[in-house]
């Protein structure tokens, strides 16, 4: 079944034929080194990002993506330079490491996580954001009360949200999907990237709503209206469902008028 509503199907069968075929000449060269250097992990890392993103807009199976979530999560440890210096954000790109932990939680991969938050609480990264999800496979993981990026407001609405009752929380979630996501400074350069020629668009899909959703155990049937919730994420695919064509593509532009301008600095993604 057929996920994405801002661009065409073939769109996405031609992007991860082709990236599954980098992403297997990647893994063989891994194997084929005694050590690979941390940036090549990382590199893996990335591009199973990028293809769990197409791959669940394609209309792929939930249960397809785990293990490709599995090998990003362990990629991406391997990345980390144990001896470097992370406490500032280091080299961690923010919204990456949210959104492959948002990925991790909803496909419950609780082994890879934990991974993930051991690593960072050695090298002393600590998020509010990031700790609250990592909690779902470490209950004890410790849980800092600031954000790496306070100055954020959709980092600022999240912790909000995470800190309200679950009637609350639920409302809170559709007003960041309806007011905060699809903008201009939340996405940067992604934002209207539907609209650009080459394999830049990946999917609107705001992975850590749903994380949300799921740590809490809230009611999100609300969200589903959302064409940035990833339902089928925490839900699992429809009974029955099955592949069709895309629908004709609404523009996500005609309700964010009040977009930040395009000069407008992003905050929570950047080192």
């Amino acid at each position: 079944m057929f996920r994405d509503q801002f661009k065409e199907e073939q769109y996405f069968r031609e992007a991860t034929k082709t990236l599954t075929a980098t992403l297997d000449a990647k893994r063989k060269e891994l194997l084929s080194k005694t050590q690979p250097f941390p940036m090549e992990y990382y590199v893996m890392a990335n591009g199973l990002y990028i293809y769990i993103y197409w791959a669940y807009s394609l209309g792929q199976p939930v249960r397809t993506l785990v293990a490709p979530c599995k090998e990003m999560l362990d990629d991406y440890v391997l990345s980390i330079e144990t001896e470097a210096d992370y406490s500032d954000g280091g080299d961690i790109i923010y919204s990456e490491l949210l959104g492959m932990i948002s990925i991790g939680v909803l496909l419950d991969t609780k082994e890879s996580l934990q991974k993930l938050g051991d690593i960072l609480a050695r090298i002393g990264y600590k998020d509010y954001l990031v700790s609250f999800l990592l909690r779902y496979g470490q209950p004890g993981y410790e849980l800092p009360g600031e954000l790496l990026w306070p100055e954020d407001a959709g980092c600022v609405k999240l912790k909000e949200i995470t800190q309200s009752g679950k009637a609350d929380a639920a409302a809170g979630l559709y007003e960041y999907l309806q007011k905060n996501f699809y903008t201009r400074d939340n996405l940067e350069d992604l934002y209207g990237s539907h609209k650009k020629s080459g394999n830049f668009y990946r999917g609107y899909w705001s992975f850590e709503s749903a994380a949300i959703a799921k740590v809490m155990n809230l009611d999100d049937s609300k969200l589903k209206t959302s064409p940035y919730y990833p339902y089928d994420m925490l839900h699992g695919d429809p009974s029955g469902a099955t592949e069709g064509p895309a629908e004709p593509p609404p523009s996500p532009d005609k309700n964010h008028a009040e977009d930040a301008a395009p000069g407008a600095k992003k905050k929570w993604w950047q080192f």
